[in-house]
């Protein structure tokens, strides 16, 4: 509303802060026809609210890349997001050719089936693991391995490349030698 004699009247549009990825958004005003004023050319205002907030990529990396089966390290999957405002779910596949549970146990997931799985990063954080803990056997067979990849999903862009680690075997073929004594007989 205008006083006695104001010439103008000013609408303040305060955009409420928020952390969710959305495309910009328009406030558009128009005067629209009333009692005792005529609409002129120009009768409507838009202004935009530019979003702040951005999708955030994800990744993932392993280290160390490689553990004895039966050794005391784990492979641990770091999976990096660029922002970081809200807590966030990241879908990721699993591959590689040791199995789950009876190569390996894991944990860090909020879900994991052996072919697939979650990780969820809480308001804050930038970082979020995955261990993977060989099973120990006796076993003789080939090295073995364990790739995370990221998955498409909700709220997140993927970078980089899969983290392929690696069970290295630690069961061998036993050495057999033959030997005779007396080397000669009569």
């Amino acid at each position: 509303s205008f006083g006695f004699g104001q010439l103008t009247a000013t609408i303040v549009v305060d955009p409420t802060a928020d952390n969710l990825v959305e495309s910009n958004e328009d406030v558009i005003l128009t005067v629209v026809g009333g009692a005792n004023y005529n609409v002129g050319l120009g009768n409507v205002a838009t202004g935009m609210i530019v979003n702040d907030d951005f999708t955030p990529n994800v990744s993932v990396a392993v280290s160390p890349s490689s553990v004895l089966e039966n050794g005391q390290q784990n492979l641990v999957y770091t999976f990096t997001r660029t922002q970081t405002a809200n807590p966030l779910t990241v879908n990721f596949t699993i591959g590689g050719s040791a199995s789950f549970g009876s190569d390996y146990a894991q944990s860090g997931a909020q879900s994991f089936n052996g072919s697939t799985g979650t990780i969820t990063f809480g308001s804050g954080q930038t970082t979020a693991t995955v261990t993977i803990d060989p099973n120990a056997d006796s076993m003789i067979e080939g090295d073995e391995t364990v790739v995370l990849t990221v998955a498409s999903g909700t709220g997140y862009s993927i970078v980089g490349p899969a983290a392929t680690g690696t069970i290295t075997n630690d069961d061998f073929l036993p050495t057999v030698t033959l030997a005779v004594a007396p080397a000669s007989v009569v």
